[in-house]
């Protein structure tokens, strides 16, 4: 059972699962007019989109996993779960019960919410995510962004199960909440972009002749430059967009965000001497510590 758990990566499952609640029951619930009607009234179609998304999420690092089994061989043996721990058979068992589970609970939480329209979403995701790890990640230098549209897409995919259920919500209200989602979610794009390239970045230690990723293409000084340019467009988003959009009800909020910005600002100056070292684990749970930070700063959105 635990090494299924490490397969389909348990604890970004449960990030995922946390992020969609806060973004209800923070973001959304903290903005709505009627804030005590709107968490006690049941949703059956967003807890369906959560398991959808979640299982779609636990699909996708299964097979990507499958696809990668012979890179991680090389960079970290002793984290290989394929063929080591679980047969390559039963990676592909686990793959097709999650992306079927996912797709059923995509469809349901549709039509539940009385747009069938959605379900196709769900599909796409599941496609592009078989796609992607068999050929698209083996040919597309600029994979991590594709990564980071996953969660960015579950971000807004609660705004968009949501909005239905407040037809009233127009003009500047509609547009306060699209515009903390929206916030919420680059944030997290960039994010995970920078991660993903962190991780391309410590994987130049390595002798992996026949990979194909943007920063072995890039070469590493540009690609050292381009992360601190990431990380520091990621801490001007927090300086200029936070205030536009928060300020002046929603300081609590901006406190806890200020949280955020010095965790940046730690992590590019720590960055600075990683790259001496070409050891970046420090950098990854400092940033990781930010974007949890920032999720949980959606729960003070409702107290001003």
């Amino acid at each position: 059972m635990k090494s299924y758990l490490k397969l389909i990566r348990w604890q970004t499952l449960l990030f995922l699962i946390l992020t969609q609640f806060l973004v209800k029951y923070g973001i959304i619930a903290g903005l709505v007019p009627d804030r005590i009607g709107f968490i006690e009234t049941p949703d059956p179609a967003f807890m369906l989109m959560v398991i959808a998304t979640a299982f779609l999420a636990a699909a996708g690092f299964a097979i990507n996993d499958y696809f990668d089994v012979k890179k991680d061989l090389m960079t970290h043996p002793d984290r290989v779960t394929v063929d080591v721990k679980v047969p390559r058979n039963k990676v592909i068992l686990t793959h097709t019960i999650f992306n079927i589970l996912g797709v059923s609970a995509g469809i349901a939480a549709s039509w539940m919410a009385g747009k069938p329209i959605y379900s196709l979403i769900f599909i796409l995701l599941s496609i592009f995510l078989f796609i992607f790890s068999a050929r698209l990640k083996k040919r597309v230098s600029g994979s991590a962004i594709m990564i980071a549209v996953f969660p960015f897409a579950a971000i807004e995919l609660v705004w968009l199960f949501e909005s239905r259920i407040f037809p009233e919500l127009i003009g500047e209200q509609h547009l306060t909440i699209s515009r903390f989602v929206a916030f919420y979610g680059f944030f997290a794009f960039l994010t995970t972009i920078i991660l993903e390239y962190l991780k391309q970045l410590d994987e130049l230690k390595y002798d992996m002749n026949g990979t194909n990723s943007f920063i072995r293409n890039l070469g590493a000084n540009k690609g050292q430059i381009l992360i601190y340019l990431l990380m520091f467009l990621s801490a001007g988003l927090l300086i200029s967009a936070a205030p536009v959009i928060l300020f002046p009800y929603y300081r609590i909020t901006i406190t806890v965000l200020v949280v955020v910005l010095i965790l940046i600002g730690v992590a590019m100056f720590r960055f600075t001497k990683a790259i001496e070292t070409k050891d970046y684990r420090l950098i990854v749970i400092i940033l990781k510590a930010a974007m949890l930070v920032g999720v949980l700063s959606m729960l003070t959105v409702s107290i001003r």
